[in-house]
Parts: structure tokens; C-alpha cells; sequence
């Protein structure tokens, strides 16, 4: 990491907002808020239709979670 210029920064064991599937989780459950399924199959299938839509439908919007804009307090 050093010959190529990395800086190696500690991060606390669990830190949700420095990871990014915490954000696409998130997400997901602000899409899936007051939806229905009867059964967990459907539900199942209501997730893959959003990731599915994840380019093209919310791509905005994934993209201004999903960034590396990273803000490190000391």
C-alpha cells in the first residue's frame, strides 16, 4: 500500500455509514416503507425488482449514496 501512495486509516469494527450495503439497505427499506407482501416469496421477488431497477429508476439517487465522500473526526 505504501509504494502505491495508500494511506491505511483504522476504521471501528462497526461503522454503518463507511459501509456501503448499510446505505443500499437503507435504501431499500425507505423504497419497500408501507409495501404489502403476503408472503415472503413476494417479498423476494419485490427485492429483485428494485435492484433490478437499481440503473435505471434510482441510479440518481444511489449514486449520491453510494460515494466514497468520506468524512474522517478526530
Amino acid at each position: 500500500a505504501e509504494k502505491l501512495g495508500i494511506k491505511l486509516c483504522y476504521l471501528p469494527p462497526y461503522s454503518p455509514n463507511l459501509n456501503l450495503i448499510e446505505r443500499v439497505w437503507k435504501f431499500l427499506k425507505k423504497v419497500l416503507k408501507n409495501t404489502y407482501t403476503p408472503n415472503f416469496f413476494d417479498f423476494i421477488e419485490i427485492i429483485k425488482a428494485i435492484c433490478g431497477e437499481f440503473n435505471l429508476t434510482f441510479k440518481e439517487k444511489l449514486s449520491s449514496l453510494l460515494n466514497n465522500k468520506i468524512q474522517i473526526i478526530r
